[in-house]
């Protein structure tokens, strides 16, 4: 298995490596970290001579202003990745890369091309690394891998237990067992938690023999009276939950202006992690 880190250490901040890095031991990942320097937060000033490469003084060219974003980004990374590495002992394969582009066409990139089978990044996007927004929300839409959204500023728990936010009326068993087979191949036990939880869908649950066969293939089963953020969150930090399983429609993910999605309205909330499926 090989994880994808989506660095956002600044200056004298490791962001998620920490918790990224301990993790990834514990569930024995190889890992490559990237750190991307976003071309888009870094115009640079063009004076009136831009187009022949000369510039006003004490302004600096954009070419010049990426090769020190460029330089200062690697030995940042150098420096955090190093002593983690360090700290930990990691055992497993690690790589970390500096890449000068788009965030998000990189990234989704190095998800389809490295043999990556997770991305692992900030839950909210903050500092240099993200130029909107909507970059957080579009990487979860469109890379081909699940994505572990991390809190910020998070300490390091080995995950106990993992609670799958289930809904019946939005998907089908098939996708259900295939985001608790992938937690459980991280040694991560799986609790159900059915959202929704009126008569209907109890009996539904109840009847429906695939979706009966998911509740009892998992080591707890739970029905909840509300799809809100709140109510979920309340639970799975009552239940002691170390980390949170959603299967999100891609369309609900990217239709930001009409309606939030639940992976935006958690991330934005909650302090445990949260791993997201799309379809």
């Amino acid at each position: 298995m090989k994880t994808l880190i989506l660095s956002d250490i600044n200056h004298n901040n490791s962001g998620i490596i920490p918790y990224a890095l301990r993790f990834c031991q514990d569930i024995n990942s190889d890992v490559r970290v990237v750190h991307v320097v976003d071309t888009r937060d870094n115009q640079g000033i063009y004076s009136a001579y831009s187009a022949s490469q000369n510039v006003t003084p004490e302004v600096q060219s954009f070419d010049e202003i990426i090769r020190k974003e460029t330089k200062k980004s690697e030995d940042y990374v150098a420096k955090h990745v190093g002593r983690e590495v360090s700290v930990i002992n990691f055992q497993g394969k690690i790589e970390h890369e500096v890449i000068v582009g788009q965030l998000d066409e990189i990234i989704t990139r190095e998800c389809s091309n490295n043999d990556i089978s997770l991305l692992v990044m900030a839950a909210t996007p903050e500092g240099d690394d993200w130029s909107t927004t909507d970059d957080i929300f579009y990487l979860v839409a469109h890379t081909p891998v699940p994505v572990l959204l991390l809190p910020s500023g998070i300490s390091y728990t080995k995950p106990g237990k993992a609670f799958y936010v289930a809904s019946p009326k939005e998907q089908t068993h098939t996708e259900v067992e295939k985001a608790i087979g992938f937690t459980r191949s991280l040694n991560i036990p799986v609790e159900a938690m059915i959202t929704d939880g009126n008569k209907e869908q109890r009996q539904f649950i109840k009847n429906e023999n695939d979706w009966k066969t998911v509740a009892e293939s998992t080591t707890g089963f739970h029905v909840i009276d509300s799809t809100d953020e709140m109510s979920i969150h309340e639970f799975a930090r009552r239940k002691d939950a170390g980390m949170l399983l959603i299967f999100e429609k891609k369309r609900n993910i990217l239709q930001r202006v009409v309606n939030k999605s639940l992976t935006e309205k958690l991330s934005a909330i909650t302090e445990i992690p949260v791993l997201v499926f799309y379809n």
